[in-house]
């Protein structure tokens, strides 16, 4: 079992199709952004050394100390709620003919009175972060942890996996972006609303980073 010190300086290195994944689209299973955290914070502890998945914890502590708190019951009934939609969330990897879905982790265990929860993924996920050598996308966790919506660290996910193609202008759909984001119904009908609470909040947090 693995757990790495100073998580918040390490480096993020996914493939560029897990950057641009979409999460299982159900308007009636929220995502929330600690799950997008306890994935960038399980994706920093993967190492150039690992050959295969490992079970990794994730501390309590840590999490706190993104959160601001210093000990919060409502945290700990969150991540249990978190863990229990880690363990049956899927994502969609958009290849050349067309999409594949995968189970995010096989294994996901908050345990009453722990001090971690620990996780590994899905060994079919093993070409999308270990031993990536071509096509993929590096960023700091600190830097992902301090978005404040979900549809911050999608949208930070996705132009992060084109900063190969600084200077050239990329052009994408709303109903693309709408997917990508995994946008609520009253969002795809309503533009303003999409802007408002979706592009503008993720553009301001990303600019800041």
């Amino acid at each position: 079992m693995t757990v790495v010190n100073n998580l918040n300086k390490k480096q993020v290195k996914i493939s560029n199709a897990v950057a641009r994944m979409r999460y299982s689209s159900n308007e009636y299973v929220k995502t929330s952004r600690w799950e997008g955290r306890i994935i960038a914070i399980v994706a920093a502890q993967v190492s150039i050394e690992d050959d295969e998945f490992r079970e990794y914890k994730i501390p309590i502590r840590f999490l706190e100390k993104i959160a601001g708190l210093k000990k919060s019951g409502n945290l700990s009934k969150r991540l249990l709620e978190v863990a229990r939609t880690l363990a049956k969330r899927y994502i969609e990897i958009e290849g050349q003919n067309g999409w594949a879905f995968y189970s995010l982790f096989s294994e996901c265990h908050y345990i009453k009175g722990d001090k971690h929860i620990t996780v590994r993924f899905d060994p079919d996920l093993k070409d999308h972060y270990i031993g990536i050598k071509k096509h993929f996308t590096t960023f700091i966790l600190d830097e992902y942890l301090s978005l404040p919506s979900t549809y911050s660290q999608h949208l930070y996910h996705f132009l992060r996996s084109w900063d190969d193609q600084i200077g050239r202008e990329l052009k994408f759909s709303v109903e693309y972006l709408h997917k990508k984001l995994n946008a609520p119904t009253y969002m795809r009908k309503n533009y303003a609303e999409f802007k408002r609470y979706a592009l503008d909040i993720a553009k301001k947090s990303i600019s800041i980073n």
